[in-house]
């Protein structure tokens, strides 16, 4: 008899099983290795408390599904440890697959059928319920990225109390997703960015226009197979202006942008970085699925997402990677378009970067764009019109910033009206920018760090993206 045959399970653990855990457990030299799976066993037990009081309270699953995902990753990673430190781990296992048996008995009339589910994403025990010790040695050796993350990484991860664990699946931590602000700066609009024409038009062609014209749309792909891009991939120098043409991006369409913050994925305990894109990634979902219009997921600096996957990799990294994978081959059934933006293209996971349809270098501006730039900027002060009628000033200033970053320019350009204004209040002159640039705490780029090594990602167009 195998757990997946099971209908609804209740929640709960076995006093059987944890005499067991508190006896062989005393066994273990390492007191820092002991303590930890006591701690993680409690935890478990704890969590398990949380989810039937939640569930109580609350009633739907979808209330408490952070603490049922937490309370898997535990569980999961309770049964790795015991079957590789202890011989007799079977004696565990069976004592808790009973207990599980005895509460189906007390609970067929449940409506909570759903647990049945939870239950089978215990891959420990789903796989070797039923199967001899060698036999579960063999599994977890053929799959040790899930079954061993190692005794550092595990006493790293029980090291804080079960209430401090038990915050990182509240609704009180900083959010892994959240809307796209705008704010006065905001573009309203392609004619609001400043260069970037040649990657301005590929959007207005391939994103902003079928998604304006669905009827246009459907016909350009029946004619001639032409899609909307299932996904962006924006790299280059900081400052260059990657997020303010997403920002354009979403004003033109009028769509929804989510933003993954990369910053709260990551997470120190086992499968919840994963975890935590997979809900960021399924929320979004739930939102295309609803909208007429194709919804945006924008993750910047996704390389801290993405590393790339190599011997020093760990299992958390190789899980966080390969769940982004999979987020990113759904989108396009769920009207999600995932726009990603980084500085260090050659450090993401190639794997990654093959699911972007189309890839663009986003670089420091020419000549043309830094004048509009700082003509931009000065049209905005009332001080600065007499210059803007001098071209051959602002020409001379536009070269004597290159090398500097869109942001930066902007930044200078400020700074320089600051000079003037310390002039007795006096109209922006080319002098106030000499001065700023040579005050400013901005420096000039070097592009080649953020060009990619290898020829193997060519910049534009994959060979896929006509196609699925």
């Amino acid at each position: 008899m195998r757990i997946n045959n099971i209908t609804p399970v209740s929640f709960g653990y076995s006093k059987k099983s944890q005499e067991y855990l508190e006896q062989n457990a005393a066994r273990i030299q390492e007191p820092e290795l002991r303590d930890a799976l006591l701690l993680c066993s409690d935890t478990c037990n704890k969590m398990e408390d949380v989810i039937r009081a939640n569930e109580k309270k609350y009633g739907p699953m979808y209330s408490i599904s952070n603490y049922v995902d937490f309370f898997v990753a535990l569980k999961d990673t309770l049964l790795s440890h015991i079957v590789l430190l202890f011989d007799d781990s079977d004696k565990y296992i069976q004592s808790e697959y009973s207990y599980y048996s005895s509460a189906l008995n007390r609970c067929k009339n449940s409506e909570d059928n759903w647990r049945a589910s939870v239950i089978d994403r215990l891959k420990l025990w789903n796989s070797n319920l039923g199967k001899t010790k060698e036999e579960m040695q063999v599994e977890l050796e053929q799959n040790r990225q899930y079954a061993e993350i190692g005794k550092a990484t595990f006493m790293e991860a029980f090291q804080d109390t079960p209430d401090d664990m038990a915050k990182a699946t509240s609704t009180d931590t900083a959010p892994v997703i959240e809307t796209l602000a705008k704010t006065e700066f905001s573009p309203k609009g392609m004619q609001d960015v400043m260069g970037m024409d040649s990657l301005k038009k590929e959007l207005i062609e391939n994103i902003i226009e079928p998604v304006n014209n669905p009827q246009q749309a459907k016909l350009d792909f029946e004619e001639y197979g032409k899609r909307i891009p299932s996904g962006i991939l924006l790299y280059g120098p900081p400052g260059c202006g990657k997020t303010y043409i997403i920002e354009a991006l979403a004003a033109e369409t009028d769509s929804k942008v989510y933003v993954i913050n990369s910053g709260n994925t990551g997470s120190k305990y086992v499968n919840q970085t994963a975890n935590n894109i997979k809900n960021a990634f399924d929320t979004v979902f739930t939102e295309g699925d609803k909208s007429e219009k194709p919804v945006f997921i924008f993750m910047d600096e996704i390389d801290a997402m993405t590393s790339n996957r190599d011997e020093s990799s760990n299992g958390e990294d190789t899980k966080a990677v390969a769940t982004l994978l999979k987020c990113i081959e759904s989108a396009k059934a769920h009207n999600t378009i995932v726009i990603g933006a980084t500085n260090k293209y050659d450090l993401m996971d190639p794997a990654i970067r093959r699911r972007f349809d189309m890839k663009r270098y986003v670089g420091l501006p020419e000549q043309e764009h830094r004048e509009a730039l700082i003509r931009n900027n000065l049209s905005a002060k009332t001080k600065g019109k007499k210059i803007l009628g001098e071209d051959e000033k602002i020409k001379s200033i536009a070269q004597s910033l290159q090398g500097y970053s869109s942001s930066s320019i902007n930044i200078i350009a400020n700074l320089a009206a600051l000079n003037a204004l310390d002039r007795g209040r006096a109209d922006i002159d080319i002098c106030d920018f000499k001065k700023a640039i040579e005050t400013t705490g901005e420096e000039k780029i070097d592009e080649k760090p953020y060009k990619p090594m290898a020829k193997k990602d060519k910049i534009g167009f994959a060979t896929s993206f006509f196609n699925d």
